[in-house]
Formats: structure tokens, sequence, C-alpha cells
């Protein structure tokens, strides 16, 4: 009777009913709090995705229970403390308080961690403290419950069992839930969008409602839907005219080859993936004007992508619905609300869905930026086209390709630190982190400003179209190098520094050498759409004799119809159809060769010959030289034909001015001299069929003379190709001596000679010590490298041929298929490798593989033959294309008297 008196004063009826349902409402609490921590801590030991759909509909219960429990267990507490507060039982009053305390705080940190406006703590440091504290203080909060009971009034044994296995029973409920219904089955993917490479999950169809979110995303994102909205992937589709020409044109192309238009699919993979997964792009009308046809690249398009499973690209991507918080889309402002309150609360499993770890690797930039040609789409064969990815994997940038002449202090992982630089923000947007100054919050940019300079043509927008050149202009640096005497390759070299007004006037005839050296790419310049690319050298001359007259000459003009000289200095490739007719559409199903490419590499430079030819004067007393890298997303032909109107952007790359007069050469050049004469060398080096390889040793030896070691490896380089063998192992010897601080090139360099030498045991020792070191404390690995397991195989198949012990045959194999194994792992599409495991296959007799591989291999190899004759036809009926295809074309710059000289 006595405790029933007590439990009345201190619990009144009123108060009775509202602690039994507190009970409940802790021990559901409890239960989903134990759910939802465990997903997140086997997550963190696992690091895999837990976390799915019923995870967020169990954090809502949990988090809608939390909110409706929090003015319940606050009118409680304050009614029960005005009752007890006074109690003789002053142990059970002390740990009570302590108990309201640890309630409180469990209540405050619950509703800070919800990032309900204005308090919306930010993730770091002081949310996981906050979140650690949510976690941690409900277990102090059931100690003190229980301290209160034990010192108060006893609780009921039959009571606390009841309770603990509704608890225990309900969180074993839930998990079971989610291990059993939730968790998905593994996707067994399936490519129905052929030639595109696209896999989707098998049975799975994609609406407009799975795939066009941007303005849900935009609820969070502004700043980065904002930028993306005037990027380039945003006018991937038929918003962009030249794409919209090219692509319906192709179309009917191919209805009339083919009878359907599924080859044009190719393009859609990775341009029009709307249409492509609704399955409208097969359609014979696909809507130019619709939504989806206006997409682009969007949102989804990247970040509902799982995984890329190879490095082939043409849109080798899977891709499979996203999954949402509920109330995602919900017609309902109040539900939509609330999902994004889940979002900001929880949003590790948004951040995982959204933000695969494919998404950060170069393969996924791959997926849709290395192209081949199938055969479905030419009639012909396998051809490749643009690969930023190898091209990547094979520079100095990445570290990983041993064959480059510069490397940086460290190299880049991937694209995303030159393409997705992180950017101020000036909107709202979650995903933007602090910065290194203090109060500026920065975000990867999703504008990825580069090549695409016609967008402010094409679609009016001006907005970005300086950080659209400014980011250009770090691709490459321009110099008037050196002038030789006579107007011939040959002449006699003066370096343009050195030049006097005395050695000018000594000849009528000048060849002017402008060097073009690549600085801030991790692929060739220009790449991309390198047919449609217009890219070129102009020189600009200004002379002025001692009577005053004035002449002016230049290549690579612009006249006023647009269009440029047909003999300027291109830096880009010449495509041609297979009746040797230039491909000037982006026809892409019409491409069979190169008559040429100028496209440069990573840390490489390209040389352009001008001839000036001074008229009968008297001496000069001044002369004025100005060298422009001028870059134009397409020529205005293209442009025309695809409707466009007025004059395409030309944006200027680089410039170099050089002037001489009677005080001498006044050239500003920031760049080391012997690092000037480097980049002349590479670029004499890299002319085809090596025409001015003695030329490029000349340079070489200065660079040499300035105690680099560089100059003695390019050297070596020359010396190879030339058969100098003995002196290229000096020349080696003398850069390891020097300390160069790239020993690999050495050892790749070193393993070239001594193969031709014949001596293969030693060239493999060379070739082992390349893959062995960790090269800058492995950040720099070359075991990648597909062109070096092949020289390092190759080495291995002739040392098991030479040798007549079986046991060495055997080991020596064995290496040269563990090499070629893991060059056929990095690319698949690479001729060599497939010819290397054919030979491979006949040393060991395997019929079946030396079949398969003959077949790959001559898939992938380049049709010389065909070549030969699209070339021929080229160049026999155009003669700007003949000039064009000359491996040193000499671009005459005709000097005319100031007044007659054109504008």
């Amino acid at each position: 009777m006595g405790k029933s008196v007590r439990h009345s004063i201190v619990l009144p009826k009123r108060l009775v009913s509202l602690h039994q349902g507190l009970w409940w409402a802790a021990i559901v609490l409890f239960a989903t709090g134990i759910y939802l921590g465990s997903v997140t801590l086997f997550e963190w030991l696992l690091d895999w995705q837990l976390q799915n759909q019923a995870y967020q509909w169990l954090f809502l219960a949990h988090l809608l229970v939390g909110v409706a429990f929090t003015p319940l267990i606050l009118w409680f507490i304050v009614h029960h403390f005005r009752l007890a507060i006074s109690r003789p039982n002053r142990k059970a009053v002390r740990i009570g308080l302590w108990l309201a305390g640890v309630i409180l705080a469990v209540t405050i940190t619950g509703w800070l961690l919800l990032r309900v406006e204005p308090i919306m703590i930010p993730a770091g440091w002081g949310r996981r403290i906050l979140y650690w504290l949510h976690v941690v203080m409900p277990v102090a909060m059931a100690v003190l419950y229980w301290l209160h009971r034990r010192v108060g009034i006893h609780m009921q044994l039959s009571h606390l069992r009841r309770r603990l296995w509704a608890l225990g029973s309900l969180t074993a409920a839930l998990s079971l839930v989610h291990i059993t219904v939730f968790l998905p089955d593994e996707l067994q993917w399936e490519t129905p969008f052929l030639p595109a490479r696209v896999a989707v999950p098998a049975g799975q169809t994609f609406a407009d409602s799975d795939l066009m979110l941007n303005g849900y995303c935009e609820r969070c994102h502004q700043e980065t839907v904002h930028r993306w909205a005037h990027s380039a992937h945003r006018f991937s589709s038929l918003n962009n005219p030249v794409y919209r020409f090219s692509i319906e044109n192709m179309r009917q192309k191919l209805q009339q080859r083919d009878g359907h238009t599924k080859a044009s699919r190719f393009c859609a993979g990775c341009h029009d993936p709307v249409l492509l997964l609704t399955g409208r792009f097969d359609q014979p009308d696909i809507g130019r004007h619709s939504d989806a046809a206006n997409e682009g690249v969007n949102c989804v398009a990247c970040h509902a992508v799982r995984e890329v499973p190879d490095r082939i690209g043409n849109g080798g991507y899977r891709v499979a619905k996203l999954s949402h918080y509920p109330f995602a889309f919900s017609e309902n402002r109040a539900l939509r609300w609330l999902s994004d309150q889940l979002i900001l609360a929880k949003p590790d499993f948004h951040k995982r869905v959204m933000m695969p770890e494919t998404l950060k690797k170069p393969e996924f930039c791959g997926a849709c930026h290395k192209v081949h040609i199938p055969k479905s789409v030419n009639h012909y064969r396998w051809l490749r086209g643009q690969n930023h990815l190898d091209e990547f994997f094979l520079s100095g940038v990445s570290g990983r390709g041993v064959s480059s002449f510069y490397y940086p202090e460290e190299p880049h992982e991937g694209c995303l630190q030159c393409h997705m630089k992180a950017k101020p923000v000036t909107r709202q947007d979650l995903a933007a982190k602090s910065g290194p100054t203090a109060n500026r919050l920065m975000l990867k940019d999703h504008l990825f400003p580069s090549g695409n300079t016609a967008l402010d043509a094409m679609v009016g927008d001006t907005v970005y179209a300086k950080e659209r050149e400014e980011a250009l202009q770090q691709a490459v640096r321009v110099e008037i190098f050196a002038l030789r005497r006579g107007g011939t390759v040959d002449g006699e070299l003066i370096p343009a520094d050195t030049m006097r007004l005395e050695d000018w006037n000594t000849a009528r005839r000048w060849l002017v050498e402008v060097v073009t050296r690549t600085t801030g790419m991790g692929h060739v310049f220009t790449g991309g759409t390198t047919d449609s690319n217009q890219v070129w050298v102009q020189l600009e001359a200004e002379l002025e004799d001692e009577a005053g007259r004035r002449f002016r000459g230049i290549s690579g003009a612009i006249d006023a119809a647009g269009n440029v000289d047909g003999k300027a200095h291109w830096l880009k490739a010449e495509l041609l159809a297979r009746d040797g007719t230039p491909i000037r559409e982006r026809n892409v199903e019409d491409i069979f060769v190169a008559l040429y490419n100028r496209q440069i590499p990573p840390g490489a430079a390209d040389i352009a010959s001008f001839q000036m030819i001074l008229p009968e004067a008297g001496h000069w007393r001044r002369v004025n030289l100005r060298a422009r890298v001028y870059y134009r997303k397409f020529s205005q032909s293209l442009w025309h034909k695809s409707g466009g109107r007025g004059k395409l952007p030309v944006a200027l790359l680089a410039q170099h001015e050089w002037t001489l007069g009677t005080e001498g050469a006044v050239s500003d050049s920031p760049v080391p001299e012997w690092q000037r004469w480097n980049d002349y060398g590479i670029g004499l080096l890299r002319i085809p069929q090596h025409q001015r390889l003695r030329q490029a040793r000349e340079a070489f030896e200065k660079v040499a003379q300035y105690g680099r070691a560089e100059g003695h490896l390019n050297l070596a380089r020359v010396a190879l190709i030339e058969g100098r063998l003995r002196d290229a192992i000096v020349r080696i010897n003398e850069a390891i001596a020097l300390g160069t601080n790239t020993p690999w090139t050495a050892h790749w360099l070193a393993a070239q000679v001594y193969r031709q030498m014949g001596d293969y045991a030693k060239a493999h020792e060379h070739l082992k010590r390349i893959f062995e070191v960790k090269w800058r404390g492995g950040a720099f690995d070359f075991r990648s490298d597909w062109r070096l397991l092949n020289l390092a195989a190759d080495t291995a198949l002739v040392l098991a041929q030479s040798s007549s012990d079986a046991s060495k045959r055997v080991f020596w194999l064995s290496q040269s298929e563990r090499y070629l194994m893991d060059a056929l792992r990095e690319n698949p599409e690479y001729s060599d490798t497939h010819f290397n495991l054919f030979r491979l296959a006949a040393l060991r007799g395997d019929h079946e593989a030396m079949t398969r591989h003959r077949a790959l291999h001559k898939k992938y190899k380049v049709d010389d033959e065909a070549r030969g004759h699209a070339v021929l036809k080229a160049r026999q009926s155009d003669e700007i294309l003949d000039f064009q295809a000359n491996p040193v074309p000499i671009h005459p710059l005709i000097l005319r008297p100031e007044e007659d000289s054109a504008p």
C-alpha cells in the first residue's frame, strides 16, 4: 500500500500512461538506433555500401518518433521534476537530474544532426562529435534510468524482461528485413544498344522520370547545376546544331545503306544517353525539339553509372536506376521537404549512390573519351578514333608511360585534376567544402572548361567564354626559336635571341623555325574531334628598311569570310574517306585514314617552318615577327552547313613576339635556354620519317653542353634511330653520371640498345629494373605501360627461342606470358600484344590460341596498304592536301609593301 502511495505522488495518473508510451517510444528509438548504428559501423569496417532504401525508411521512422518524443519527454521531465524535487530520497533525485540532462543532450544532438535551418552543422569534426555523442549517450541514459529505478521505486523484473524482449525482437526483425528483403541481388548486365556498349541491368527499362532529374539535383546543388548548364556536356545532344547536323546526316545515310539506323547508337551512348536508354533513339523521328533531346549528358547520365568494367570505351559503362530517399519526388511540398531533410541528416547513402568510386577514375571518363569506329558503322573494319584515356596512361603526366620527354614532380591520378578543378562557389551548394582561404567554399567545377569555344555562337552562351579561353591558354606555349639562312631546313642556324641586324642583312631568304610545346595537357593536343578542330600557327612579319619603307606578310591569315589560309601550319589531323576526299562534316561513318597527324603529345613539341623571301631593298633597320597559336572549334564551312550564322569565335592560345633592331634581338621568354633547345630538338625528332634527325642531334648536343642529362638521353634516342649503338650507350652512361631525374628512361633506352646488339639477357635486366624499382617512392609506376610490357615479352620470347636448356625455355615462355597477360589487361586492343601472344602460342603448339590471336592482331593492326591508296588519291586531287601531307611543309610567308598588304 505504501509503495502505491509513493508511486502516485511521483507519477500521478496523468503521467502513468505517458510514461508507458515513452517506454515504447524509447524501445523503437533504441531498436532503430541499434540497427542504424550497426549498418554504419559495418560500412566503415567493410568499406561496403550497406545502406539502402529500407535503411532510409527506418531512419525516417527513427526521426519521426524522435521528433514526436521530444515535446512529450520534456513535458514529462518538467512535471515529474516538480513532484519529485522535494522527495527525501536525494540519491534518486540526483540520478534523476543526471538522467534528465542526458535525455536533453541526446535530444539536442539529434536535432542538431537534422541540419534544420538556420542551424546547419557542416560535415567535419564538429558533426562527427555530435554523431558519436548521439550514439553513445543513450547507453548512459539506459544505465542512469536503471540506477534511478534501483534506488527509487524498483521496476518489476517481468516488466523489464518484456521490454528487453521487445527491444531485442524489434532489432532482430529490422536486421532480418534488411538482409532478406532489401539487399539487392547481384545485377546481371546486358548490352541491348550495340554498337554503343552501354550496359543496363537485365530486364530494367528507363523512363524520362528516371533520367531527367536536374531540377531535383538543383534543390541542393545550385552551383553545380548552374555551371553544368553552361558546359559542353549540357550541349552534347540535339541542342548542339553541329552534332544535330552530323547525326541526322548519318542516320539518313544509314537508312539508305542498311535499311535502319541502329548503327547510329554508336554516337548516342555518349551524346544522347536519355534518348538511347528510353528507346527513343531507335524511332524514325527522334523528336529534335523534345526535352529528352535537349538534356545532353545530364546529372544522371554520369551519376547513375555503377561501374566501368574495362578500358575499351565506346560508351562502355554500366548504368542502373538510382535509389532515392522516401518522398524524393512527392507532389506534396511538405513531404519533399522531409525527404530533403533526410538527405541533410543522413547524407552517406546519397553520397554512395551518387558518387561511386568509379566516377573518380580515369576509366570513367575514358568510357566516352576513348573511341573506336566499329565495322557496323563504317562497313570496313575496326578503326581507332579519339583516345584520351590511353594517351593519358602512356604520358609522363600519369607517371605510367615510360617514353615521355618530360615528367612532373608528382604524377596526376586522373582527369579530374585538370578538368574539374575546385572553384569558389557563388550559389548555394551543399557539396561545397572549405577552401584554403578562410570563409571560402570550393567545389569541383562542372563547367569542364576546355575545347568547345563554339558554344558562345551555337547556343548564345557567352557567360563563360573567357573561362573556356583561359583554360585553353594553359595548354601550349609558342616561341620563335631560330632562323636558318638560305630559307632551307639545312641552312645555317642562328638562334633568334642571338640574331643581329648584320646577320639579317646578309641574306634574302630566311627560314623561321617556330616551336609549339604542350605545357598543360595530359593527352594529345588538341585531341577530341581532331578532324573538325581548327588549330594553326600563324606567323606575321613586319619589316622596315633604312628608307622607311615598310613591308608586311602573314602566314595563317583568316580571310573576310572567316576561312583560314589553306597552307597554314595546322596542329590537327586531316582525315580522309575511302576515296581520298577529306572528312569535313563530322561524317564519322566515312572516316578511313589520316592524311597527316600533327597533334602534339603531353610534354612534346612541334616545329613550324616558314620561308621568307625578302624584297629587293637596301639594308633593313627593323624586323618584327609575331607567332600565334589560334584555335577554332569548327571550320566556318561546317558551321554554316549546320545552320550557323556569322563567324565562330577564334581563341588565341599562345603568342610570342620577336623584334630585331639596331640594338640586337628582343625576345622575352621565361623558359630556361637549355629547355628551349630541348623543345626544339624534340620537335625535330618527332618529324615523320625522321627527316630532320641531324638537326635534332645538333639541338640536343647544345642541351648536353649545358650539363643537362636530358640532352644526353635524347642524343641516345637519336643514336638508337641512326643505329649508332655504341654512341647511344655512351650517352646513356653520361646521363646516369649526371644524375638524371628520369633513370627509367635510361633503362628503357639501354634495353633497346642491347636488344639491337643481340644481348637480350642484358636488355631484360634493364627492363626488369624498370618494373621492380619503386621510382620516387612508387609514385611513378611503369608496370602498366603495355608498350614496355610487349618489349619485355618479345625479349623473353627471343631468349626462350635461343635457349637449349628446356627448363630455361619454359621459364622464359612463362615470363613472356606474364608480361603479355598484364599488357592484355591494360589494353586488350593493342595489336602487338596479340601478335606476341600468337608467337607464344606457336612456340607452345596451341593452335586454338594461334587462330584467336592472329584474328585479333589482324583486327587491330593498321591497314597500311589501304591507307596508301586513299592518301595517293588525296594528294593527286588536291594541291593543298598534297602540300600539307609533306613531312616537312615549308609555309610561304610573302612580304608586300604595307599599303598593298591584306588586312
